[in-house]
């Protein structure tokens, strides 16, 4: 049985989840080899910690990994890696909110300078998530005032220091120009032309495919993809609408559906074959997360990692 893992996404945030630990190809060109092992000791000479040296995963970086390393290019990284945690947040909105001047303080309300690399100092943090949105210009003005915010540029920008700073980055895909959740998952404006459900796979394709492209080239490649927000009932409305037990919804069918997650997924694993690839869900229905993944496994989707809304004032 494939390994799968679980991610649990609250209001802002991401909790705990278990993920893998690092592959040793720590200069990110795609190979594993003694290019890796320079750049460790690189690491370990001006002393950084960035938890991707960490290939021991004893907290520290050292000579330790390096043996790690080395044991990885002679053998091969383990199919099953030692786990790792993932603990952060979603910081969608940090660099909007610092242009407009907002400050951030700590608990002894010490103003803190520089958000990012506090986030993992002090709060313990080695994650990210940032979401994405097709053209949130198309977006009403009451939704930008909510964060609808973030297209190409933001998110190449803001997963460029993500990764900078060490942690892990996590895109949200939301393949919307606005929200996309339980009550709608509106295609983006310029899609709506296309008048196959081919097309509109084709689309999806094409489109993760250009988006993990220009992130990879700006130095920004996700570590975990996630193809879709709170897709529950589907996505790509009215055709992708679906229920979570595998019943259909106004116009659509999970047949549709599963044209349009085959597509993204296949666009992650053949831009960023290292990525985990996650499916999110809500509960609107506390059965809906089993329906979903019941119906999906069924299907045969492709994911590593289930992701899970939780807001703790309704759940």
């Amino acid at each position: 049985m494939k390994n799968r893992f679980f991610l649990s996404l609250a209001l802002l945030g991401m909790c705990a989840m278990n993920a893998m630990a690092g592959t040793g190809d720590l200069n990110d060109d795609g190979q594993l080899n003694v290019g890796d092992v320079a750049t460790l000791y690189g690491a370990i000479l001006v002393g950084d910690n960035n938890s991707k040296y960490d290939l021991n995963l004893d907290n520290q970086v050292n000579v330790g990994d390096v043996a790690t390393l080395y044991q990885y290019i002679i053998n091969g990284v383990p199919d099953d890696p030692a786990p790792e945690y993932l603990v952060g947040g979603d910081i969608s909105m940090l660099n909007k909110y610092l242009d407009a001047g907002a400050h951030y303080n700590d608990a002894d309300s010490n103003y803190i300078k520089d958000p990012l690399p506090w986030f993992g100092q002090a709060a313990g943090w080695n994650a990210m998530r940032v979401r994405l949105f097709v053209n949130p210009a198309n977006a009403t003005d009451a939704q930008k005032k909510e964060g609808v915010v973030q297209d190409l540029d933001y998110v190449v920008k803001l997963g460029k220091q993500i990764k900078d700073a060490g942690y892990q980055f996590a895109l949200d895909l939301h393949y919307s120009d606005t929200w996309a959740d339980p009550g709608k998952q509106n295609i983006p404006a310029e899609w709506k032309s296309i008048a196959t459900v081919n097309g509109l796979a084709d689309k999806v394709y094409s489109y993760t495919t250009e988006v993990l492209q220009t992130l990879k080239a700006a130095g920004a490649p996700p570590d975990l993809v996630q193809t879709g927000n709170e897709i529950t009932y589907g996505m790509l409305w009215p055709t992708g609408h679906v229920y979570a037990d595998g019943g259909a919804q106004a116009g659509g069918s999970w047949d549709y559906f599963m044209l349009y997650l085959n597509a993204a997924a296949k666009a992650v694993r053949e831009q960023c074959p290292k990525a985990k690839l996650i499916l999110h869900v809500e509960m609107a229905r506390n059965t809906n997360p089993a329906a979903f993944f019941k119906t999906a496994d069924s299907r045969n989707a492709d994911y590593d990692v289930i992701g899970l809304s939780y807001y703790p004032s309704y759940h």
